[in-house]
């Protein structure tokens, strides 16, 4: 998860430079990213789907081919074109590889305690890879033009296909329908109130951190703010959801996932109205964003805990029912992408 997200999320902190070269606006970029987002969102469902009828492991692999592809597109992408079928890569291989890697966290923890503190280290690291990508590209910027970070980050999904291949398959122990039947059930699942709902809310609170995190650089260079210094305020975004992730996590596996992810959910709101009335300020932006950042991490963990509680009951797969989830999860950033240019 670290690497999709350091090879995803990495380029934020330049988006003002990627629009200038490529000749586009805020406006523009912001469709052509929220075009991978959305692509992403709709394989969700059938690649999840998928995972749960031939396993994690081909999708682990194919997921880490496609990026290793994507990013030799993004090192030459000298015009608009390459540029937009880049990041649509990147949105088709994200579902393989979140599908994966979650799936098999809930499946390897189905029967023991600690699958709300687990799944939170792996959204963590998910955060760990942003970091990463935010420093690589944003202090960087001045050594390196944005395409070239592309070129070793091949290297990342290269070490771990080893890993991939070895990715143990747990045993199923759901009766296994036809593919159509299976399908059937899933949107069934989705669309009941339960798990609409936490579809909703991950779409809600992913747009939140999205309008913050996406607007950020643009409204810097306007104000003559470096890509370093933007990286630098993108910090504490990423370090709320590092530790707020496992830490609420663990809390959740002691009292329940229902009271934490509320209480999340009122704290990140809270922090996104003070966002918008302090504006950008370096103060507010500290502030807030650790709070924001938390609020992402802990409760994307949480709402990923209660629809696989919920997917347990309904007889739905785990791989289907994480997919449902990060349909949410995409749209968020998608929508609110275009919204915010």
């Amino acid at each position: 998860m670290a690497t999709s997200f350091v090879c995803y999320f990495g380029l934020l902190p330049v988006y003002p430079s990627i629009a200038r070269d490529l000749g586009v606006g805020a406006d523009s970029l912001g469709a052509i990213v929220a075009a991978g987002q959305v692509l992403a969102a709709a394989l969700q469902v059938p690649v999840g789907l998928a995972a749960d009828r031939f396993g994690r492991r081909p999708f682990m692999v194919l997921g880490l081919c496609l990026l290793v592809a994507t990013q030799l597109l993004r090192w030459q992408s000298y015009n608009l074109s390459l540029f937009t079928i880049a990041q649509c890569g990147i949105g088709l291989c994200l579902p393989m590889l979140l599908s994966g890697s979650s799936a098999a966290v809930a499946d390897a923890y189905a029967r023991v305690a600690g699958r709300a503190q687990a799944l939170g280290i792996l959204f963590a690291f998910g955060n760990v890879g942003q970091v990463a990508g935010y420093i690589v590209t944003g202090a960087g910027e001045a050594a390196f033009n944005w395409r070239q970070p592309s070129l070793p980050f091949v290297l990342l999904p290269l070490a771990l296909m080893p890993f991939a291949v070895r990715l143990p398959e747990p045993a199923q122990d759901r009766r296994r329908a036809s593919a159509r039947d299976e399908l059937r059930l899933t949107l069934r699942f989705i669309l009941s109130p339960g798990p609409a709902s936490l579809l909703a809310i991950a779409a809600l609170v992913l747009s939140a951190g999205v309008c913050a995190t996406y607007l950020l650089p643009f409204a810097n260079r306007s104000r003559g703010v470096s890509s370093a210094t933007t990286s630098v305020l993108l910090l504490p975004y990423i370090a709320g959801a590092v530790l707020g992730a496992p830490v609420v996590g663990r809390v959740a596996d002691r009292v329940g996932a229902y009271r934490p992810f509320m209480a999340m959910i009122v704290l990140g709101g809270a922090a996104t109205a003070a966002f918008a009335l302090l504006g950008p300020s370096p103060a507010a932006i500290v502030g807030c964003y650790v709070v924001i950042g938390a609020t992402i991490g802990a409760g994307l963990s949480l709402a990923s805990v209660q629809i696989l509680q919920l997917a347990g009951r309904a007889g739905a797969g785990s791989g289907a029912a994480l997919g449902g989830l990060r349909v949410g999860q995409n749209l968020g950033p998608a929508l609110d992408r275009r919204s915010a240019a």
